[in-house]
């Protein structure tokens, strides 16, 4: 009964955050374009897409903590699973400072491949840089996030997103009315990561799960057991961003930045329409992975065929 309750609040939840993304859509974004021009607009929407891909360098470890947090929560196997998660931390730690390395090396080919107007190139530098160590923070917090989605505490999850979008949106109102610009734009989501990244950790400490990461339970064994499953789902991320990512890199590479705009802003609309079933699945996800770690695979069938019913 307490995992329907967990599941009936996580999908509750997983809409209230969508909801909040809508609304950030319809209010926020005209009155970023409004503020910084469409030219600068269209740079945004392009360093969006870029560290989308950036994002992705966590070659699928994130999802997978997600997959075996619920699977070593279920069958109380909490020391293999401190080391697993010990470990993805050391790895995502060396991929984020990779991140930043790589971007301060591209930031001149972006400025000129992408067309950014001239005006426009302080403020892309560092906009490029803040995103770079946005992306860090954002590997790391989502070892954290997943390990809460693993818990099956997709409610808490998707409660503290919600809340990273609001600050995200407040501080965005506060900077663009201080003329910060596309400078201000990043440094927003900056410390929306951040302070997310905070909720994440007092979460884990305060519910006392036992969960612990230190770099000596780094264990290369444990990664080369997770990686065929981080490997597939780092694929099928890979495909996701190629479909939703790839237009405004290629309209800003042939035509400049400032036609991204237009683009953007009538795309995003299509695509929030893609939000209405999503949040089921998302929501179950961890109950799969805790029936299939117990071999209860009766129930997991029966979850199966609810899930895809209800999302029909």
């Amino acid at each position: 009964m307490r995992i329907k309750k967990l599941i009936i609040r996580g999908i509750y939840f997983n809409y209230i955050h969508k909801v909040a993304a809508g609304l950030f859509l319809f209010f926020i974004t005209p009155m970023i374009l409004k503020n910084i021009g469409q030219s600068a607009y269209g740079v945004w929407a392009i360093l969006f897409a870029v560290f989308g891909y950036f994002a992705m360098l966590d070659v699928g470890f994130n999802t997978a903590i997600s997959k075996y947090t619920a699977e070593n929560i279920a069958i109380d196997n909490k020391e293999t699973l401190n080391r697993i998660i010990s470990s993805v931390f050391i790895v995502l730690l060396g991929i984020g400072f990779l991140i930043v390395l790589i971007c301060i090396g591209v930031t001149p080919l972006f400025l000129k491949y992408f067309k950014i107007p001239v005006n426009l190139h302080y403020e892309t530098k560092m906009a490029f840089l803040i995103m770079s160590i946005n992306t860090a923070f954002v590997l790391i917090s989502g070892l954290y996030a997943n390990t809460i989605y693993g818990l099956q505490r997709v409610d808490i999850w998707q409660k503290y997103s919600t809340i990273q979008l609001a600050t995200n949106a407040l501080l965005t109102i506060f900077l663009l009315h201080m003329g910060a610009g596309l400078i201000g734009l990043s440094m927003a989501y900056v410390l929306s990561t951040l302070l997310v990244f905070v909720l994440y950790i007092y979460f884990i400490k305060v519910n006392k799960y036992g969960i612990v990461i230190n770099p000596s339970l780094f264990d290369i064994k444990i990664l080369k057991e997770i990686a065929p499953y981080s490997s597939r789902t780092f694929i099928l991320a890979l495909c996701g961003r190629v479909l939703y990512y790839t237009d405004y890199i290629v309209i800003g590479f042939f035509l400049g930045a400032g036609s991204v705009a237009p683009y953007e802003i009538t795309y995003k609309l299509c695509f929030y329409a893609t939000y209405a079933s999503s949040p089921i699945s998302t929501s179950v996800f961890p109950q799969f992975s805790s029936l299939y770690s117990t071999g209860n695979y009766e129930a997991l069938g029966r979850l199966y065929l609810r899930t895809v019913k209800l999302s029909i």
